[in-house]
């Protein structure tokens, strides 16, 4: 079932604050792409990690609050929708309740062995939606 949430955890270290003395913005970019192969990796087969590679084609992101060293953010992975080699995530990093960056993210699936890109098929989103 596509919509399901897939949680992945991080905490804040020294080298993800900026000179404001918060996380800096490229950290969440980090994180988002983190959680996304974070979730492929818990759920695809052995063979799907040899077979396909996910490569990111676009990013929106939009900052609600800022966090700060050691903060225990949960970045929430939802698989929104699958057309063609294109796979449509929603990302939501919180800390507690609050929500600290929503994003959306756009990935497109390659062929491990020959880099292009490869129509998604059921096999790939039924791992891509299972409970995890």
């Amino acid at each position: 079932m596509i919509d399901e949430i897939f949680k992945w955890y991080v905490t804040p270290n020294s080298d993800d604050i900026d000179h404001l003395n918060h996380v800096n913005n490229a950290s969440y970019l980090k994180w988002i792409q983190a959680g996304v192969t974070a979730q492929w990796q818990s759920r695809a087969t052995p063979l799907m990690l040899t077979q396909y590679l996910w490569m990111a084609t676009r990013h929106e992101i939009d900052y609600r609050q800022q966090s700060f060293l050691d903060d225990s953010l949960c970045v929430d992975v939802i698989l929104r929708k699958v057309r063609g080699v294109r796979a449509y995530y929603d990302m939501i990093i919180k800390r507690g309740d609050g929500i600290v960056v929503e994003a959306k993210s756009v990935w497109c699936c390659i062929s491990a062995s020959s880099l292009k890109p490869v129509r998604i098929g059921q096999d790939i989103i039924r791992a891509c939606s299972a409970t995890g």
